[in-house]
């Protein structure tokens, strides 16, 4: 902000007869911005900021050209980051935090998702089709009247932070189809935005789309709702008597990356970006292009918001990053040197996205599975058939054969194609785990209050449910007993009170119908006895996503494979294929 500009601001409100209060009140700006802005004190104003100025003044055409000429001095300057001035020192103190365990939580993902092995993927893009941008006036949030270019979007990974800061609105929209690097470039660019946060910057925040209702929760109130449930610190009060989150969100000390835009209830999608667009705070919004387009189509795009979309690996790519995957160096010189001679090789375009790529790193580093086998023509003639074999390969890879461990890979098929088959009938990706008793017990889920599956973890959903029904089965067995007591006396109404008790929790709550359910399921050998440990360990090997309290597959077509081998007697498929010798 130069000096300059200061005073030419102090002149116009002057002129138009205006207290900084006054002015303030009528741009929708804080008293201390209009200080700020006329004394020269801080950095240059946000292109948002210039234009509700603008707009407050009512200035002529001449002023306006003025104006802008004086802000834009500054414009071939490196992009700074968005910093936020004067946050009372409770929230200063609380974003720093919040800053820090939300780059040691997307630090630990990283580990677990092996991005770093041997070295990420070279995951770039491309600007999206002009039909899914906003223009580019709006994008730069220029006054009206006055052109503003495009900034140029294509680049790489190593890329994105700078790539983000370069747009004016601070809105970013990431597209891309399923499995090209959506999430992992949204948790590249979260992490890199942390490792160069300046002070007072807004925080980058990865949220999850899948659990938002926007028929039940504005845009602000979700994001509060769930940085409350994740960060249960900024679950306490603010000076103003509202959450810290709360706070937070509202004073623009959180920057939105929202992930799986497209994982959205279908019928209230199109509501979402209505409510997003609704809003004016900078986001970033991650979504597969089909159903981001679609929504498009219906609504509008997400207003003044520049959009990318994820191109796919190329061979020099895949060359550069497969043989270090390898445990020799030279197992995949064989497939590299054939990859790309006939023209559109069904191998190298079943490995154009980086979940395939990193699920032919997995299948194939490990022990006696060589690479030299996608080069039979017969078996992979389609990208199809190379990709249904990575798939069915990744639980035989990832576990161990028969008898060498807690869970082998005959048995760990057997149980999650079960549970994939349960997931395909409900047409669901997320594994209802806990309604595995409402299968044996469906007359009575009235009796259960549903639960927010994105406010819960797996073993807090057990300890809800062991609570809630010894709370039930008490006052049930204590009803029962004293009216057994008072007809046939303290011993007979004794006995009622503990089998009324124990009868009604075993069969008309949830906790006792997950029990009876998972013995009856271990007995007859469809899932293992300690099915949450088997869960979460599925998870650890990468076959697994946790979300809340729910898992779901980490490949959607593994799922669906898994549930059509469990359709057709899965048993048999085991014993021939993958029990071993």
């Amino acid at each position: 902000m130069t000096d300059l500009l200061g005073e030419r601001l102090r002149e116009l409100r002057h002129q138009a007869g205006l207290s900084q209060e006054q002015l303030a009140e009528r741009a929708g700006l804080s008293v201390r911005v209009i200080r700020r802005l006329e004394t020269g004190d801080g950095a240059s104003p946000r292109p948002e900021t210039v234009r509700q100025l603008v707009e407050a003044l009512r200035l002529s055409p001449d002023q306006l050209v003025h104006v802008l000429g004086l802000f834009d001095r500054g414009a071939d300057a490196p992009p700074a980051p968005r910093t936020l001035a004067g946050l009372p020192e409770s929230l200063a103190t609380a974003t720093d935090e919040l800053a820090s365990a939300v780059a040691a939580r997307w630090r630990r993902e990283e580990e677990h998702l092996g991005v770093h092995d041997p070295h990420p993927l070279p995951v770039r893009w491309q600007a999206a089709p002009e039909l899914l941008t906003d223009h580019w006036a709006n994008i730069s949030r220029a006054a009206a009247g006055v052109s503003a270019g495009p900034v140029d979007l294509t680049g790489r990974i190593d890329q994105v932070t700078a790539l983000y800061r370069k747009i004016p609105s601070g809105r970013l929209v990431v597209l891309g189809r399923a499995g090209a690097g959506k999430s992992v470039l949204a948790m590249r660019l979260t992490l890199d935005l942390l490792a160069t946060r300046a002070e007072g910057e807004a925080v980058p925040v990865i949220f999850d789309a899948g659990w938002w209702d926007p028929a039940r929760m504005s845009t602000r109130d979700w994001l509060s709702s769930r940085l409350e449930h994740d960060h249960p610190a900024l679950a306490g009060k603010g000076s103003s008597g509202r959450s810290l989150a709360a706070e937070l969100v509202d004073a623009g000390a959180v920057l939105p990356v929202i992930d799986g835009f497209d994982e959205i209830a279908d019928p209230v999608r199109a509501q979402a970006l209505r409510a997003l667009n609704d809003t004016n705070l900078p986001l970033v919004l991650v979504s597969r292009r089909d159903e981001y387009a679609a929504t498009a189509a219906k609504t509008d795009v997400l207003t003044a918001a520049a959009a990318i979309e994820l191109t796919d690996i190329t061979l020099a790519d895949l060359s550069a990053y497969l043989p270090g995957t390898a445990r020799r160096a030279q197992a995949w010189d064989p497939v590299l040197g054939r990859l790309g001679a006939p023209p559109r090789d069904p191998v190298i375009t079943a490995l154009g996205t980086p979940r395939m790529v990193a699920l032919a790193r997995t299948v194939h580093g490990s022990p006696g599975n060589d690479p030299v086998e996608l080069l039979d023509d017969v078996e992979f003639d389609t990208p199809e058939a190379v990709e249904n074999h990575l798939l069915d390969s990744l639980i035989p890879a990832v576990y161990p054969r028969k008898g060498e461990g807690r869970w082998d890979s005959a048995h760990a098929w057997r149980w999650l194609s079960y549970l994939a088959g349960i997931m395909d009938r409900r047409g669901t990706r997320d594994l209802p785990w806990w309604r595995l008793g409402r299968t044996l017990f469906a007359f009575t889920a009235f009796l259960e209050a549903p639960m927010d599956m994105a406010s819960a973890s797996p073993t807090s959903l057990v300890s809800i449910a062991r609570r809630t029904a010894a709370i039930q089965a008490s006052l049930v067995g204590l009803v029962i007993g004293l009216a057994v007591g008072f007809a046939y006396g303290i011993g007979y109404g004794f006995v009622a009170a503990v089998v009324g008790g124990l009868g009604f929790a075993a069969v008309m709550t949830t906790w006792g119908r997950w029990v009876l359910a998972r013995c009856w399921l271990a007995l007859t050998g469809r899932l293992p006895w300690a099915l949450l440990a088997f869960l979460d360990d599925a998870r650890q090997r990468g076959v697994l996503n946790q979300r809340g309290a729910s898992y779901r597959f980490r490949h959607s077509r593994l799922q669906h494979r898994l549930a059509r081998t469990h359709a057709s007697r899965p048993r048999r498929h085991l014993r021939t294929r993958y029990a071993g010798p």
